[in-house]
C-alpha cells in the first residue's frame, strides 16, 4: 500500500510538472522562433539603410585633391538630405555613413570608363553641388551691451561666457574678422574647418543672451548642382549644368542621370534638359 501510494504521487507530481510545461512551452516556442528570425535577418546581409539609402561599396583610391573636393560634395549632399527629411534635426554632425554612401558614389563615377558622359560631367564642367547653405560659417548677430561681446571686438573668439565658449570650443570656431564696435546691424560670422550641420549649430545660440539670431552662412543665387535620390539597391546621382543668369538662379539647366548600384557598377541613364550653349 505504501509503494502504491508513493507511485500515485510520483505520477500526480509529474502531471503537475507536465501541466505547467504546457503553460510555458508557447511562450519559450515563441522567443525561439523571434531568435532565429533575427538571425536569420542579419544572415541575409541586407543593405545598410540610412536616410533611405543603400550603402555603396568603396571606389579605388582617387587622388588627393579630388578625394578632397568629394569629401565636401559628400558632406553637401548629406546636409541636404537631412534638411528635406528632417529640417529640426538637432544634431550638428552630419551623417557619416550617408557621406561615405555619396562619396562612395562620386568616386564610381570618377573611375567609370567608357561612358562619354562621364566627362561631360567630370572634366569638362566639372560638377559638384551648389552650397546653398554654407557647412562651414554660422553669422550670429549680436548686441553690443551684452559684456561678452567685446572679446569679439577684440578679435577673440573665446568670450568668457560659458555658453558661447562651450560652443566655440565644441566646434572649434573661429572668427573670420574682428566685430565692428560701430556697426548698427552687428554680427560675427563663426567658422569651422570641418562640414557640419550648421542649421542645427545655429539653434544652439538660440536663447543666449546678447545674441539677436543665428543662421548659417547663404549663397544666393544658383550654379551647377547634383541631386540624389535612393533607388533601394543603388544611388541615382543627377548631375546639372546651370546656365542663363545664374544669380537670379539659373534660366537653363542641362541634366545626366547615373545610377550607381551598391557593388559600385555605374550606368548611364539619360542626358535632358536645355541644350548646352
Amino acid at each position: 500500500m505504501h509503494g502504491l501510494g508513493r507511485k500515485n504521487a510520483s505520477i500526480l507530481t509529474l502531471l503537475y510538472m507536465f501541466r505547467r510545461m504546457s503553460r510555458i512551452f508557447p511562450v519559450l516556442l515563441m522567443v525561439f522562433w523571434s531568435l532565429c528570425a533575427c538571425d536569420s535577418s542579419e544572415s541575409q546581409g541586407e543593405p545598410d539603410l540610412l536616410y533611405g539609402f543603400p550603402s555603396v561599396a568603396a571606389p579605388a583610391t582617387v587622388p588627393d585633391a579630388v578625394a578632397e573636393a568629394y569629401a565636401e560634395d559628400a558632406a553637401q549632399l548629406a546636409f541636404e538630405i537631412v534638411r528635406e527629411v528632417d529640417r529640426d534635426a538637432a544634431s550638428v554632425v552630419l551623417p557619416e555613413a550617408l557621406q561615405e554612401t555619396f562619396f562612395n558614389a562620386l568616386g564610381h563615377v570618377w573611375h567609370v570608363t567608357g561612358i562619354p558622359e562621364r566627362d561631360s560631367v567630370v572634366v569638362h564642367y566639372g560638377i559638384h553641388p551648389y552650397p546653398t547653405y554654407s557647412l562651414h560659417d554660422v553669422v550670429v548677430g549680436v548686441h553690443l551691451s551684452a559684456p561678452w561681446v567685446q572679446s569679439w571686438i577684440d578679435g577673440d573668439a573665446l568670450t568668457g561666457e560659458p555658453s558661447i565658449d562651450r560652443i566655440t570650443q565644441a566646434w572649434d570656431l573661429t572668427l573670420t574678422e574682428r566685430l565692428d564696435p560701430f556697426c548698427s546691424l552687428c554680427y560675427v560670422i563663426l567658422h569651422t574647418e570641418q562640414p557640419i550641420n550648421t542649421l542645427a549649430l545655429a539653434v544652439e545660440f538660440t536663447g543666449i543672451e546678447g545674441v539677436r539670431y543665428a543662421e548659417p552662412s547663404a549663397l544666393a543665387g544658383a550654379g551647377d548642382s547634383i541631386d540624389v535620390t535612393s533607388l533601394d539597391d543603388a544611388v541615382e546621382l543627377v548631375y546639372s549644368k546651370g546656365f542663363g543668369d545664374c544669380p537670379a538662379g539659373c534660366i537653363n539647366r542641362r541634366y545626366w542621370r547615373f545610377r550607381v548600384a551598391v557593388d559600385g557598377s555605374v550606368e548611364f541613364l539619360e542626358s535632358y534638359g536645355s541644350p548646352l550653349p
